[in-house]
């Protein structure tokens, strides 16, 4: 995790997600999308569909619910990307891409694989551009949770 951790603080957070992210299992994957989308909930106004994100990630059952959210947040997105708020809605797409595939079984085909990578470092621009310096440690230190059990 070291590595990780020295690639978020030079400011290369995709380096950083994709490090993270290959060794965590899909439930811990979903967690991460879960704990990062809490995140950005608790700095700001964030669009109706994160709260239903970290709700539908809570209960694996829910998980195939991304899907619909991505595609409400992408119909939002591609209204105006240079919108307030869109690097936001960008950290939710890539949110939902990540627990949508995780809810999918026997190999189908979802989203890239590479979308966590994508969120982390999404992540790390919402917080970077809103924040101090020390909130990007705590961002990071969220991340570091999502390792855990």
């Amino acid at each position: 995790m070291k590595d990780a951790a020295d690639y978020w603080r030079r400011g290369e957070p995709r380096e950083a997600g994709r490090l993270l992210f290959s060794g965590l299992s899909s439930s811990q994957r979903v967690k991460c999308a879960q704990r990062i989308l809490a995140f950005i909930a608790r700095d700001g106004k964030v669009p109706a569909e994160i709260p239903e994100l970290i709700a539908a990630a809570r209960e694996r059952s829910k998980w195939s619910d991304a899907k619909e959210l991505f595609e409400s947040l992408r119909r939002k997105l591609l209204k105006d990307e240079n919108q307030e708020g869109a690097d936001v809605l960008l950290a939710g797409e890539y949110a939902a891409k990540v627990i949508y595939n995780e809810s999918i079984a026997g190999g189908l085909p979802g989203y890239d694989q590479t979308c966590g990578e994508w969120m982390v470092d999404c992540f790390y621009n919402v917080v970077s551009k809103a924040s101090r310096k020390e909130r990007l440690e705590e961002a990071w230190n969220e991340l570091l949770e999502c390792t855990s059990s």
